[in-house]
């Protein structure tokens, strides 16, 4: 789901960067973090805003921030153990105190005590490594091919005089059985690791132990068959942090031996001697003599990782009231893998927001609404019930003849039952009833883009030469004043097409959103709609859809880019309408107040802030007063003087 790689890409990275530096920061600083990221999260999943912070984290596979904190931290502890041996053996010595180190430390000190640095080795020069005779895949070769490609190998070194060996590895039920097979001799020796590692570690390990077996029968050259890529491509490497690695060089080095091969042999095609070993490995998954290894930082941060996973997933069913231990288990599965990401789930991410909300029970729905919405009503208006996911699924009567068309429902009652079985065809059956229902209004909205079919004019009138046709009678009854028929212009073909499409999605309501409402409140009243349809629902229908615009209503008027302009401007002021013509100053009209100068009252001259703004505008109303009054005692002085 690409909602979620954005959340890790810029979200999640952004907020773990130097994490282990603000972790005894203040606080309210790291919970307003966590509010960050709870809220792009949920954003990502398409849930609803009261969803449980642990659902979130639950359904999208990821641990909350304060574990992955201590995640963090881990992994660069182990940085620091290989560059900083003073601060590891400060860490060692003072754990108790207050610092994220000396926490996770502290918490995880038995595998931080077993993780080995000694990881510095020299290259033997006779030291050989083949990752592959194949050009190509081995899909592309067949059996009879591979075998006779690594017999005729087996063949040409054995007549060089090496001493053949060859390695496998099996994990099974937290146990690894390693085993090393000698070709000449016809002999196994088994080995096991009692705890859970990695199939490579497992391989480099019994590599390891061939060269010691070499060593204590003083071979001079040997040829090793392992079928692990991973473990030969591990062994090239010039630098390493896996002390298994650096062990197989200095062992090489400090033996007798004058040249060593390592060849990667495909596995599972029949070639015998590498069969012989998958057989001996599992058999040591069960008797064989245990060796104990220390860990490398991989294993180490491995088990820290599921150890934190246990606790979170502890907490979830702690926390949910709604979900049982199996729910729990199949929503977090092992794989750490939220159900979206599986390659065989081709719906869009409206369908996949749609089953999140559904899985953790939180939709849009009535019950929703309600909540701060005292005039919506929370009961289905069929069943006298209160309306939820799980009723209107599985019991409205409303939809009982489209239920009976899809078989979840003989098979099924709840939600919960179908989101344990991690079945995406049970998953998509849900979408499709959703869809399937033609009342809904967003219905045809619904369905998956793949199917829709889109209109290429889209609903336009096309002429023979591809030119849109749009008629200017259209666009003037756009206001609903044209009395001319609508069926010349093409009006309400235009509004048919117009009609059937879907309608945008906005910030508020948007394609999933509408869906659930759709589905889950289908006799909305006009008042119970949001606020936000009842704005559009109160505009012109046909402007706001077409983006056909009526005549605008706004007069100018203010200040700025609000002002007046031409003929307006003249008459804006207050007592224009006493201004004269010709002769220059104002006049009295009949059915009027006198033209004096008047002080309007509005509760705006009570602010306080507002005070000197008020005294301001009143002292120029004087001002300009008492300059008209001298201006016309003037007048009449000077009339006088000139008679």
């Amino acid at each position: 789901m690409v909602g979620l790689k954005l959340y890790k890409s810029f979200v999640r990275s952004k907020a773990e960067y130097a994490n282990t530096t603000f972790a005894n920061m203040p606080e309210g600083y790291n919970k307003q973090l966590c509010t960050i990221l709870n809220d792009s999260l949920r954003r990502c999943l398409g849930v609803p805003p009261n969803t449980p912070t642990y659902a979130r984290y639950a359904i999208a596979c990821e641990l909350p921030p304060q574990k992955r904190a201590i995640w963090l931290t881990s992994r660069e502890m182990s940085k620091q153990w290989f560059i900083n041996s003073s601060l590891k053996r400060e860490v060692e010595e003072s754990y108790a105190r207050k610092s994220s180190y000396g926490y996770t430390y502290n918490k995880f000190k038995s595998y931080f005590d077993r993780l080995n640095t000694n990881v510095l080795f020299s290259r033997h020069e006779k030291l050989s490594l083949v990752s592959s005779r194949l050009k190509g895949s081995k899909a592309n070769f067949s059996s009879e091919q591979l075998k006779a490609l690594y017999y005729g190998e087996k063949s040409s070194l054995e007549g060089k005089g090496f001493h053949l060996y060859s390695t496998d590895t099996s994990v099974s039920e937290g146990v690894v059985g390693c085993a090393v097979h000698d070709t000449r001799q016809g002999i196994s020796f088994l080995y096991k690791l009692e705890e859970t590692y990695a199939s490579t570690f497992g391989e480099l390990v019994a590599v390891k132990q061939c060269i010691v077996i070499a060593k204590r029968v003083k071979d001079k050259k040997i040829c090793i068959f392992t079928d692990s890529l991973q473990a030969v491509k591990a062994l090239k490497c010039d630098r390493t942090n896996n002390y298994v690695v650096a062990d197989i060089h200095n062992e090489i080095g400090r033996s007798v031996l004058e040249e060593v091969r390592i060849i990667w042999v495909p596995a599972h095609v029949g070639i015998g001697f590498n069969e012989k070993a998958d057989f001996a490995a599992k058999a040591a998954v069960t008797q064989c003599l245990t060796l104990k290894v220390d860990l490398t930082p991989s294993e180490m941060l491995n088990r820290v990782s599921n150890c934190l996973w246990v606790e979170w997933r502890n907490e979830v069913k702690i926390l949910s009231n709604r979900w049982d231990e199996s729910m729990v288990n199949s929503i977090m599965n092992r794989e750490k893998r939220p159900w979206f990401r599986d390659k065989n789930w081709d719906y869009d991410a409206y369908d996949t927001k749609l089953l999140n909300r559904l899985i953790v029970g939180k939709t849009y729905g009535k019950e929703y609404l309600s909540k701060f919405k005292p005039e919506v009503s929370n009961w289905c208006h069929s069943c006298s019930a209160i309306e939820t996911a799980e009723h209107l699924i599985f019991e409205c009567t409303k939809y009982g003849t489209i239920r009976n068309e899809f078989i979840i429902f003989n098979k099924f009652k709840e939600l919960k039952e179908i989101s344990v079985t991690k079945s995406l065809f049970y998953y998509k059956e849900v979408v499709k009833f959703v869809i399937k229902n033609q009342n809904f209004p967003a219905a045809s909205a619904a369905g998956s883009t793949k199917s829709k079919n889109k209109d290429p004019n889209r609903g336009f009138k096309t002429a023979e030469d591809g030119r849109l046709i749009i008629s200017d009678k259209a666009l003037r009854s756009a206001g609903g004043d044209d009395n001319s028929s609508s069926s010349e212009s093409g009006y309400d073909d235009d509004e048919a097409i117009e009609a059937k499409r879907a309608p945008k999605r906005g910030m508020e309501v948007y394609h999933s959103d509408a869906l659930i409402i759709a589905l889950f409140n289908t006799e909305t009243k006009e008042e119970e709609l949001p606020a936000t349809s009842r704005k559009r629902k109160a505009t012109d229908a046909i402007s706001m859809r077409s983006g056909k615009t009526s005549a605008s209503k706004y007069v100018a008027g203010g200040k700025g880019i609000h002002r007046p302009l031409g003929a307006s401007a003249a008459s804006a002021y207050a007592g224009s309408e006493y201004t004269t013509k010709k002769p220059k100053g104002i006049m009295k009209k009949k059915g009027k107040l006198d033209p004096f100068a008047y002080i309007p009252l509005s509760r705006n001259t009570l602010n306080k802030r507002k005070r000197a703004k008020h005294a301001d505008a009143f002292k120029n109303i004087v001002n300009g007063a008492r300059k008209g009054a001298l201006g016309g005692v003037k007048q009449r002085v000077a009339k006088p003087n000139k008679q």
